[in-house]
């Protein structure tokens, strides 16, 4: 549609039709009244697919109509056919010209006139009596009804006394009636009004066909507007060719441009002018620059182009903590720290920043969040939970961690489950975490979502409360961990997408337990297959380090 109204206005247009067409043929035939020809030669024209020219054709046509109905209004005056004349005269003037138009009024009414004493001035002094008489009563029938509207105009006035004057011919107020010249210029007025009336219907076909063109180019910018207007939105807001596109060579291509072009000044060691523009004073200018951040950080390439410089990550959680009313940035900056999370240096440096503490604040009024800043944070809280270094941070205020999530757990935004399960699980191997939870009654607490529950948020529950139970890192036995064999399955089978997902998580499920993460792994697979296989490969990684350490060979 773009490209169309962009030819429009250039001046582009559909190709020329091949010489040859029919259309300079056509108004001929029509104008020497071959009817017959031109039917045949339509209908072939139609077969072979022919373009041919509707309007010259037509026009002839309603021309020649227009010259006989003129030729039967003026045969009917100069015959003193009354009948026929006013038949012609109703059924070709429109009604709206008949009564409003001053021309055609006065017309009429010397019309009705010329008729009514016809036989008088054109039979030789002796007319046939019945005849006269009932023209003389039609004329006193239309003076009473149409015509008493130009009672009151002086020309018309004298003429209302002609039906009761015994003899009007030699009555001096009606003597010029009967001369010659006076039939004449009534005539001449029929004539010209008609023309008048000709004219008027071209002109009228003309202003309506400029009207249509003119509705038509207006109906073709208002379209070529809107899809201008859009793709400015989409190219300010950066997402356009890098969300909206289709996965593959295109996304690819765009992502590519942006990183080699450095579009961020991530490679640069000038100062970041662009990365600046988070800091704006314009809200709007914050908001297009936290999307475009959150877009590249959709894509695993954006990630490790954004991840090679730290301070991008910096400007970032500053932003987050100081927008406390603007929530379309901050939504956008906390869903590019969530996607950050995915890699281990920046979960790092996001838990060394205390950021778990500035999620935990913002979660213990979840009501007041959005559903999007509700979700996402709870999933950075999850993904830096994970960490020994994100646990041992939630053990400094291990009351207040476990009262959040304990929260979370009845909130009517289910989404968040398997991140707050997730979390839960996570934080639980720590045991003064496990301690402060037994005292503040979290079995309890569980075991009465348990009764509320469905079977994947019951099953979840269960294995949390295993974990609040168990005295270990967690309470199965992983003495078969001594196969190394099926731990670098489960690596292999971290790389092998969703068609290995059930054998992944059956042996995941028996070695470490961790069923609550595994809904959020099937989230994440839905949404973005790349992170998904990293992530298995990740957690896949770590057993493998477990299994290294001395706690798990002794088993």
């Amino acid at each position: 549609m773009l490209r169309a109204g962009f030819a429009l206005r250039c001046g582009r247009g559909p190709p020329p039709r091949a010489p040859g067409g029919g259309g300079r043929r056509q108004p001929y035939l029509d104008f020497v009244e071959f009817e017959d020809t031109v039917k045949t030669f339509s209908k072939e024209c139609k077969v072979k697919g022919k373009p041919l020219s509707k309007t010259v054709g037509g026009s002839i046509k309603k021309d020649s109509k227009s010259l006989i109905i003129q030729k039967d209004l003026v045969a009917a005056f100069d015959s003193g056919d009354q009948k026929l004349f006013f038949d012609l005269w109703e059924g070709h003037l429109p009604s709206s010209i008949r009564d409003s138009d001053p021309l055609a009024q006065k017309l009429e009414f010397y019309l009705h006139i010329h008729f009514a004493i016809y036989l008088l001035k054109y039979s030789g002094g002796r007319p046939d009596k019945q005849e006269l008489d009932e023209r003389i009563s039609y004329f006193k029938t239309y003076l009473e009804t149409k015509g008493a509207a130009l009672s009151q105009t002086t020309e018309f006035l004298p003429f209302y006394a002609l039906p009761f004057v015994p003899n009007p011919m030699v009555h001096p107020s009606f003597k010029e009636l009967f001369q010659k010249e006076n039939g004449q210029n009534s005539k001449e007025m029929l004539q010209q009004l008609h023309q008048q009336l000709v004219e008027a219907e071209r002109r009228a076909m003309t202003y309506l066909k400029r009207y249509n063109k003119i509705q038509a180019d207006y109906h073709n910018l208002i379209g070529v507007t809107a899809e201008l207007v859009d793709s400015l939105e989409a190219t300010v807001s950066g997402k356009m060719r890098l969300t909206t596109s289709h996965p593959g060579e295109q996304r690819e291509t765009v992502l590519q441009a942006y990183i080699s072009n450095d579009l961020l000044d991530c490679h640069s060691h000038n100062q970041r002018i662009v990365l600046q523009l988070l800091h704006s004073k314009s809200e709007a200018v914050r908001q297009y620059m936290a999307r475009l951040i959150n877009a590249l950080a959709s894509l695993a390439e954006g990630r490790l182009y954004l991840a090679q410089n730290t301070k991008v990550l910096r400007m970032l959680e500053g932003r987050l903590k100081e927008e406390d009313k603007d929530v379309i940035t901050r939504e956008n900056v906390l869903g590019a720290l969530q996607k950050f999370s995915l890699r281990r240096p920046l979960q790092t440096a996001m838990i060394r920043d205390g950021l778990i503490f500035w999620l935990i604040d913002l979660l213990k009024d979840p009501d007041c969040l959005s559903d999007y800043t509700l979700e996402y944070s709870v999933a950075l809280l999850m993904n830096l939970c994970l960490r020994s270094a994100g646990k041992n941070m939630c053990a400094k205020v291990a009351g207040l961690v476990l009262k959040v999530l304990s929260d979370l757990l009845g909130h009517e935004n289910h989404e968040i489950q398997p991140y707050v399960n997730g979390a839960l699980y996570s934080i639980l191997s720590i045991p003064s975490i496990r301690e402060e939870a037994r005292a503040m009654g979290m079995e309890d607490i569980l075991r009465c979502f348990i009764k509320e529950g469905n079977a994947e948020m019951i099953r979840q529950i269960e294995f949390i409360i295993k974990q609040l139970n168990s005295g270990q890192f967690h309470g199965r036995s992983l003495s078969y961990l001594s196969n190394w064999s099926r731990v670098r399955k489960i690596h292999k089978l971290s790389h092998g997408g969703s068609r290995c997902l059930v054998s992944f998580r059956r042996l995941l499920s028996q070695i470490w337990g961790c069923t609550p993460v595994i809904p959020a792994l099937e989230k994440l697979r839905q949404e973005d297959h790349n992170e998904f296989k990293v992530s298995l490969g990740y957690i896949a990684r770590l057993h493998l380090k477990n299994i290294k350490n001395k706690q798990y060979r002794s088993l």
